[in-house]
Parts: C-alpha cells; sequence; structure tokens
C-alpha cells in the first residue's frame, strides 16, 4: 500500500526499504500458509528526524480501501511491543493499536 510514497519517504536510508519490504513478505508468506492467498500484510514506518521503526500489519488493520483517505501527510499513533531488532538496526514493532488520523 502506497509503495512509492513509503519508498520515497525512506529515501534518505538506502535499502532500508528494500530489506523491511522484504520482512514483510517473509511474514505475508507464513501468513499465508496458515489463513490462505487472500491474506495481505502492509509495512508501516514510522519514524522522525532521529529515528525510524517498523511494524508489519495484516489486512483486518489496514484494508485496500485505506488508499481513497491516507495521505503521507497523515498522523500515526502506534501503541506496540517492541518485537525484535531488524538486521538493518531498525526496531520491529508487533502493533496492538493503530490509530490514522487526517
Amino acid at each position: 500500500m502506497l509503495d512509492d510514497k513509503h519508498r520515497a519517504g525512506l529515501g534518505d536510508h538506502p535499502g532500508l526499504y528494500g530489506a523491511l519490504e522484504a520482512e514483510r513478505a517473509a511474514q505475508e508468506g507464513v501468513l499465508q500458509m496458515i489463513e490462505g492467498q487472500d491474506a495481505a500484510m502492509w509495512l508501516l514506518t514510522v519514524g522522525n528526524v532521529d529515528s525510524i521503526c517498523a511494524a508489519v500489519l495484516d489486512n483486518r488493520w489496514l484494508s485496500p480501501s485505506s488508499m481513497s483517505w491516507m495521505h503521507a501527510d497523515c498522523t500515526w499513533d502506534l501503541f506496540a511491543l517492541f518485537r525484535r531488532q531488524h538486521e538493518t538496526g531498525i526496531p520491529l514493532f508487533a502493533a496492538i493499536h493503530v490509530t490514522v488520523k487526517w
């Protein structure tokens, strides 16, 4: 979802989008083995000037229709637990609650 804008937003960090997208795809593959081919997962990165963190959300968090109203200026609130550190050094979180404000 919003892959081009996502990639552009992480442009100051060469290779980061590709690495995190590979993580998302791996998690999606496991979910599809369990729940079927319709299962989808989305990559969410949240950051500011100093730091970036990431979460992989399944399609119960965001639906494809979200693209009609979401934009890069949306404010995201993420309440999550730390899962592990990605090989790139980015913290990966398990989302507990996500709120989008537009």
